[in-house]
């Protein structure tokens, strides 16, 4: 191989060679962007990590706010646990005071029956009174009254000395007077029973 030749071949491969280094500077530029995309995509990611270490440290602080929250909660449900079997203790001991009270209002339930049924009785002995004091006593009251004035004055004919007729008259009215009051309290009885 003369010089000649060897050169030609070394200027074919310089050519090659060269047209492989253009193609890998196309490469490389294309490789640049890709980079320049790639260090887009860290400064964002960074970004984007210092946001999430940011949100990191707020939601670590909302947690430790919680978990004291949850202690807190924990602390209140001892306390309206306790109060709840104090509760349920107290219902437990007006259930048996209700049962007791339920006998006494059934006790005082028979006790107003029979009162009802003795102020029916009061109420009939009453009436009883009432009509044999106006029938019998007072219609009885005024024969005596009556004939009495008769032989006061048949007395006063008589003996004229012992006039003492107005004097009868006074015990007469006295005696009208004390059945009238008796009348009046027969009503205020027969009043307070109805």
């Amino acid at each position: 191989m003369t010089d000649s030749e060897k050169l030609d071949l070394l200027l074919a491969e310089i050519r090659g060679t060269k047209d492989e280094v253009q193609s890998m500077k196309k490469d490389i530029r294309i490789l640049k962007d890709d980079m320049k995309e790639v260090k887009e995509d860290v400064r964002s990611l960074k970004d984007d990590v210092c946001t999430l270490k940011g949100e990191m440290k707020e939601i670590k602080e909302d947690i430790r706010i919680l978990k004291e929250d949850v202690h807190t909660l924990k602390g209140e449900m001892k306390e309206v646990k306790e109060d709840v079997r104090i509760l349920k203790e107290d219902v437990h001991t007006l259930k048996g005071e209700m049962k007791e009270v339920k006998e006494d209002i059934r006790i005082l339930k028979e006790d107003v029956r029979i009162l009802k049924e003795d102020v029916q009785l009061l109420k009939k002995k009453v009436t009883c009174i009432e009509l044999h004091l106006e029938n019998s006593t007072d219609h009885n009251i005024q024969l005596i009254a009556e004939n009495f004035i008769d032989l006061t004055n048949k007395l006063n004919q008589a003996i004229p000395a012992a006039d003492n007729n107005r004097m009868y008259e006074v015990k007469v009215n006295y005696l009208i007077e004390e059945v009238k009051k008796l009348a009046d309290e027969v009503s205020k009885i027969k009043e307070k029973t109805a």
